[in-house]
């Protein structure tokens, strides 16, 4: 189905989503990935009506993927969420998960396995435009946050939270 025409994904999304959330705890890192991989892909192209009810129960379901021992299932992890970026607009329940995944996102973005680098990297591209600060969105656009540079990151992070408290104060 994660390769089907969008009419086909449509059709059968949700209980196929279901399904697949299913593994995404599973104890066998092979289902995992698998599941983490058609998720991605049925993202990608499925309607909002069948994304919506499910996406705060996919990001919940997430979460220990973001810190599995297993290279792979974290890089497939972030890939997902950055794809859920596609329903996050005026989804409160969505942004609140976002707003609680961004640290692991951002200690992600300098995993020393560029996989994952590029992964988490990648996932902030998509997902930080939805909070609404173009400093942010600027930030993150650099040449220093492409995949295959590891950040100076403790300089990195004193710029992003000084962006990130500067975009919410400016909101209130």
């Amino acid at each position: 189905l994660a390769s089907a025409p969008t009419e086909e994904v449509n059709r059968y999304a949700t209980p196929v989503i279901s399904a697949l959330m299913g593994f995404i705890e599973s104890e066998h890192d092979e289902l995992v990935l698998e599941s983490l991989d058609a998720l991605a892909k049925i993202f990608d192209n499925v309607e909002e009506r069948h994304a919506g009810p499910v996406l705060v129960n996919v990001c919940l379901r997430l979460k220990p993927a973001f810190e599995n021992r297993n290279d792979k299932v974290r890089a497939n992890a972030f890939t997902l969420f950055g794809v859920l970026h596609n329903f996050g607009a005026g989804n409160d329940p969505f942004m609140e998960q976002l707003n609680l995944a961004l640290p692991a996102l951002l200690v992600h973005a300098n995993d020393e396995v560029r996989e994952v680098r590029g992964a988490a990297k990648l996932a902030i591209r998509h997902l930080v435009p939805l909070m609404g600060s173009q400093t942010l969105v600027d930030r993150f656009n650099t040449k220093a946050f492409d995949p295959d540079i590891l950040l100076d990151y403790d300089e990195f992070m004193v710029n992003v939270a000084r962006d990130w408290w500067s975009s919410l104060t400016s909101r209130s």
